[in-house]
Parts: structure tokens; sequence; C-alpha cells
């Protein structure tokens, strides 16, 4: 590493010191999840009026609420889990995934305790992540399901068949909106120009 780097990590690190940025990224990540709820609900609603008066079939259907509820709560565990990870190694599960984690100037002992700050910060939104992961996930596979047409003994099956094998499409889609959650979607292109600079 740099000289710079170090500047860097220390600078960073005692800007995020601080309780109240902690506290408000864990008020921040809990009122996203409480609230997606209310969003895929209202989208159902107006979705009904849409589709009644253009005259094609639903897309967005209120059977995603309790879906995307279940989900999160199927999350916490994960969530618990990665958290814990991130702890220990300072990497977000998620990122380890995807190759986007930076190495530390600091090692050792001394990095961990400078680097607390942003480990904390990182705990809390792979906790968050995996919530979001699994609430959109869940969500998306009901409104797959329900788009099919299928009812009753159809709908289950097709349901516990993407739980089991769901599909690109759908894990795709929701990593982006956890990501989005967290407020940590890919950022534009003059965005990352920008970023790579450092």
């Amino acid at each position: 590493p740099k000289l710079a780097d170090y500047i860097i990590e220390l600078f960073y690190n005692s800007i995020l010191s601080g309780p109240k940025t902690h506290i408000i990224n864990a008020l921040s990540n809990t009122a996203t999840a409480l609230l997606s709820p209310v969003e895929r609900a209202t989208a159902a609603g107006v979705e009904q009026v849409v589709a009644r008066v253009s005259g094609r079939p639903l897309e967005r259907f209120f059977a995603e609420v309790p879906a995307e509820t279940f989900g999160a709560i199927h999350g916490i565990k994960e969530g618990t889990q990665s958290a814990l990870y991130t702890l220990r190694t300072g990497i977000r599960p998620s990122a380890a995934s995807k190759w986007e984690f930076r190495p530390h100037a600091f090692k050792g002992r001394l990095g961990r305790v400078i680097n607390a700050p942003s480990t904390a910060l990182e705990a809390a939104d792979a906790m968050g992540y995996a919530i979001n992961y699994q609430a959109a996930l869940s969500a998306g596979i009901m409104r797959t399901a329900r788009k099919a047409g299928l009812k009753g003994q159809a709908l289950t099956e097709k349901i516990a068949e993407l739980k089991l094998l769901p599909t690109p499409e759908l894990i795709k889609e929701a990593a982006n909106i956890a990501e989005y959650r967290l407020f940590r979607q890919e950022p534009g292109e003059l965005v990352a120009k920008l970023m790579s600079l450092r």
C-alpha cells in the first residue's frame, strides 16, 4: 500500500466512527425494509386500475406483499450469519462473491482496530442485504408464478420449484433491489470513472 492508502483509510474510518453514523445507517436500513411492503401494495393497487383500463393482464399482485414479508423473515438468519462473517473478515459476502472489496492498508490487530467503524457499517449492510434479497426474491417468485396464470396446487408447485431453483433473472432482480434498498446500486459510468481514479 502507498502512503495515500494509509491516510485515506484513517480519514475514512475517522469520519465513520461517530455513533450517529451507525444509528442513522441502522434506522435507514430498517425504514427501507419496513416501507418496501407498503410500496409493493401501492404498486399492486395501481396495477389493478391500470390493467383494467388498458385491458391487459395483471403484472403486479397483492400476493407479493405477504410473500415479501415471509422472505424478509427468512432472510434474518442469513443476514445474521453474513453480519458475523463480515465482522470476522471485514468483507461482506455479497461483495466477496463479486470481488468488489479492496484490501486494507493497515493489517493485523492494528488494522482491525482502525477499520472497526467501516467494518461495523459493512456488517449492518450485510444483514440488510440478506433480508432485502430474500424479501425481493420471494416477491419475485410469487409474481412470476401468478403472471403464469396458475392457481391452487399448480401455483403452489410452481412457487416451490422457483424457490428451489430460481431463474437467473429472479436472482439478478433480487440482488439489484437489495443493493438499491441499501443505496448501494451500481454507479453510473461517470461516477465509476471518477472512483477508479482514487
